[in-house]
């Protein structure tokens, strides 16, 4: 959240954490909504900081929402930018494949990102996947 706040935009949601011990109860439903915002949204941004020793990791559930937009988008369906904040090292399991894609042009990394955003939709709300939804400060009147 703080990129696209530190860049004038607001964030007017996110995801919040499920406490332990509903963890079981709410998963299913956070699960549907996630992947629901997910199919609706104009920007999937990957924060795939390095993890044990691994530099950008990318784990199983982030390569799943990864494959999720990149189908949709060669499907044809409501085109979603991704952005990964960082190429992957070679320990993380698809790396080959998040590599191909970012050549193929499918996905960009944050470095490779100008500082001017991509073609807005026309209501200029952008919906990240997870429930954030970003307001352009250029395009809010009220800033």
């Amino acid at each position: 959240m703080e990129y696209w706040v530190g860049r004038g935009n607001d964030v007017v949601d996110a995801p919040k954490p499920i406490p332990q011990s509903e963890f079981h109860a709410e998963y299913p439903e956070v699960f549907r909504h996630f992947y629901d915002r997910l199919a609706d949204c104009d920007v999937l941004f990957v924060m795939n900081e390095d993890r044990d020793g691994v530099v950008g990791y990318v784990g199983a559930a982030t390569f799943a929402e990864l494959s999720f937009a990149v189908a949709r988008n060669v499907c044809g369906h409501k085109p979603v930018e991704i952005v990964v904040l960082k190429p992957v090292g070679d320990d993380v399991h698809a790396a080959d494949e998040i590599r191909l894609w970012a050549d193929l042009g499918w996905i960009t990394f944050h470095e490779s990102v100008g500082p001017a955003p991509r073609e807005r939709p026309p209501s200029d709300e952008r919906l990240l996947s997870g429930g954030c939804s970003v307001r352009s400060a250029d395009t809010d009147p009220g800033r």
